[in-house]
């Protein structure tokens, strides 16, 4: 939820220029339906290639994906080396978007009475969604309680049909 969050505010700031990932955007759809237990569906999105690949992991040379055996001893790992091989990597990654520092969200230039009233409109905006939530699962429950209902009337009515078909034949003369 806090990748929506997150990528949420960065599309509303920079319209166009950011996008969902297509991954991201599935598994939120399967935590939005509850299906976040199917295996299958889980698959498909794993194995989905519509998101381009990510510029950053090929040209990484850390081999921190690698499995190394139990057995051998844990390197010793010094800050300076790590440092020193950040820097080194510093030059293969892609350079970041620079964005102006006129449309990001600065809290520091906000007074205290903006603050409590941004805390107030987000605590009333998180109340609302809450509703909101609890409203869609009552009206989801409705609806499955309302479908058993069809289930069992629909097996009723089948069970009635045929009943009614072995009791026409039964009193058909032989």
């Amino acid at each position: 939820m806090a990748a929506n969050f997150i990528l949420g505010v960065g599309i509303s700031m920079h319209k166009g220029r950011v996008r969902a990932p297509w991954g991201l955007r599935s598994l939120s759809r399967l935590l939005v339906e509850d299906r976040l237990g199917d295996f299958d569906r889980l698959m498909a999105i794993v194995i989905d290639n519509r998101d381009k690949a990510d510029p950053i992991l090929p040209r990484y040379i850390g081999d921190w994906w690698s499995t190394f055996a139990d057995t051998a001893p844990s390197a010793q790992v010094k800050y300076f080396k790590l440092v020193e091989f950040w820097q080194k990597q510093e030059a293969t990654l892609p350079k970041p978007i620079m964005i102006s520092s006129e449309i990001l969200f600065n809290l520091a230039a906000l007074t205290e009475n903006e603050m409590d009233e941004a805390w107030g409109i987000a605590n009333d905006a998180m109340s609302f969604v809450s509703n909101e939530i609890e409203s869609s699962y009552d009206g989801l429950l409705s609806i499955a309680q309302t479908i058993a209902k069809v289930e069992k009337i629909k097996t009723d009515l089948e069970g009635m049909v045929e009943s009614a078909e072995a009791q026409i034949v039964s009193d058909l003369p032989r």
